[in-house]
């Protein structure tokens, strides 16, 4: 629907390609971030940026290989998919979810191969070891696994 871009000084350094699959619900289908910038929380920053400029957007989505991306949305996400504790989860996400799966043509939250290989140079692993270890029985990195996530925030 939209492309949220970023300039330092003129100059293009990031943009978002984002749309709203469902009603309330904000999907970034891609990030990209010139190397020398990335690390800084732009792509946060854009996130805020967007959500509070469409304060109707009540819940945030993407797909990623990343444990460490999926981090991130959890840390401010009221409840989220998926999630190794699904206790708390409300029916109200899961159904989001599925709604989410559906208006993106998928038939899992995880599509195995959607990449077509590792998507970054190295895998991306998370501190938290748990996290890490619940996140390779979802997401197969070196076979370009993607897994689709919803957060209510």
């Amino acid at each position: 629907d939209f492309c949220l871009c970023v300039e330092d000084q003129g100059n293009l350094v990031a943009c978002m390609l984002c749309t709203v699959p469902l009603p309330n619900v904000l999907y970034i289908g891609g990030t990209l971030v010139l190397p020398v910038y990335q690390g800084m929380g732009i792509k946060a920053q854009g996130t805020r940026y967007i959500l509070n400029d469409r304060p109707d957007l009540t819940w945030f989505a993407g797909r990623t290989q990343s444990s460490i991306v999926w981090s991130s949305v959890h840390s401010i996400a009221q409840e989220m998919l998926p999630h190794p504790n699904k206790q708390g989860v409300s029916p109200q996400t899961s159904e989001r979810l599925q709604a989410l799966v559906q208006a993106l043509g998928m038939t899992s939250p995880i599509q195995s191969g959607f990449y077509g290989g590792a998507l970054y140079g190295r895998k991306p692993v998370n501190q938290n070891l748990e996290v890490q270890a619940w996140w390779d029985t979802l997401c197969d990195f070196d076979r370009g696994d993607a897994v689709v996530y919803i957060a209510r925030l």
